[in-house]
């Protein structure tokens, strides 16, 4: 039996990314790696913080053209849990979630998309017989945070 000869490709992350071939890592922190690859079935992994893991699976011809792999890592959202005095009060980050209850976000935290990989987001909190409440909290891609937000009776 003879053994097919390599095929080179390139594989393209569009974050810095920890690359595996068949479950082993060949490259860590790349966004362009030129690699050979025999004929065949493969799985290309990649893995960056606050991205989405992702697999591609190829099939490498053992002759013909071969198209380089391309990944667009996406990012993960961020999660926020809302400490309030009042429980009942509604939480909100305006054009990114809908309404929950502070008490709610205890067992769901708010799930805010940060495609940009990092934003300043406002939270605010309401609640009748209250001062409106709101909050600027700088989120990353990924990040579990926890915020306090106190209300106050309106006089």
């Amino acid at each position: 039996t003879t053994t097919a000869a390599k095929r080179k490709l390139v594989i393209h992350a569009s974050e810095w990314a920890d690359i595996s071939v068949d479950g082993v890592q060949v490259a860590h922190s790349q966004k362009l790696l030129p690699y050979e690859l025999s004929p065949g079935p493969h799985a290309i992994s990649f893995k960056s913080n606050g991205q989405k893991e992702q697999t591609i699976k190829i099939v490498v011809p053992a002759a013909g053209p071969i198209a380089d792999v391309f990944a667009d890592l996406e990012a993960l959202p961020a999660e926020v849990v809302v400490n309030c005095n009042v429980k009942d009060a509604t939480v909100i980050v305006p054009g990114r979630t809908g309404p929950s209850t502070a008490a709610e976000t205890q067992q769901r935290p708010l799930v805010v998309q940060v495609p940009e990989g990092k934003a300043v987001v406002e939270i605010d909190a309401h609640k009748k017989g209250y001062k409106y409440a709101s909050k600027n909290v700088t989120l990353t891609a990924g990040a579990h945070v926890s915020i306090d937000i106190t209300l106050v009776p309106e006089q």
